[in-house]
């Protein structure tokens, strides 16, 4: 159960992709009508496998939020960058989707918009068999193992503009992900996780917590 009684709801649909919801950013004038307290989203396999190029991903997320800040311009949005998948020349693309997430959050002015590395969510080649259905989607254990690690960088109290980016005076952590040759990903060490997510959907996976009526 959620931790800290936020009420999730999964947005996420079968075969859909950034690449439908367009550069006007229709997905995200729906997330944003449902007037959440907190919105996740990660997306990217399906782009990746449509071929979809990294400035274009970046250009549809960044319509993506453009249209929930029309709607309401201070809810954190928590950008969560695609985890490791076994499908090599789709990971080498989502790798490309990866810097243009970091880059978007860090041009952005926008203090409510943050970064989470998918590849430091505890998924990678070496248990990508034993976490995921098939090599993308998580099973039931890989869904715990992301929600678990997902808890303490979306927390409230963990205060960060982004977490892989400049951090003030946080001393990252840099560590290199089994089976990505060259990639190095930075771990911050956050408190106690105070809310349970889960992350079973990868083409675009909003999670909310309601405003109690």
């Amino acid at each position: 159960g959620l931790q800290n009684d936020w009420q999730v709801v999964n947005m996420g649909f079968g075969s859909r992709g950034l690449k439908d919801s367009g550069f006007n950013g229709a997905d995200g004038a729906v997330v944003a009508s449902l007037d959440a307290d907190v919105i996740s989203v990660m997306a990217g396999h399906n782009d990746a496998a449509a071929q979809i190029s990294a400035q274009s991903y970046r250009a549809l997320m960044e319509a993506f939020v453009a249209k929930v800040r029309e709607v309401d311009g201070t809810v954190p949005i928590y950008l969560i960058s695609p985890i490791y998948t076994a499908n090599a020349a789709n990971q080498a693309r989502l790798l490309e989707y990866r810097d243009e997430i970091m880059g978007l959050v860090n041009d952005s002015p926008d203090s409510n918009l943050h970064w989470i590395d998918g590849l430091a969510l505890g998924i990678d080649a070496t248990n990508v068999g034993s976490y995921t259905s098939d090599g993308v989607h998580p099973n039931d254990a890989g869904a715990s193992r992301l929600a678990s690690n997902l808890a303490p960088r979306m927390s409230p109290s963990s205060g960060l503009r982004s977490l892989g980016l400049t951090t003030g005076a946080v001393s990252l952590q840099t560590q290199s992900i089994a089976g990505v040759p060259s990639i190095q990903v930075q771990v911050v060490p956050e408190p106690a996780a105070i809310v349970m997510v889960f992350a079973a959907a990868l083409v675009l996976l909003p999670r909310f917590a309601r405003r109690s009526s």
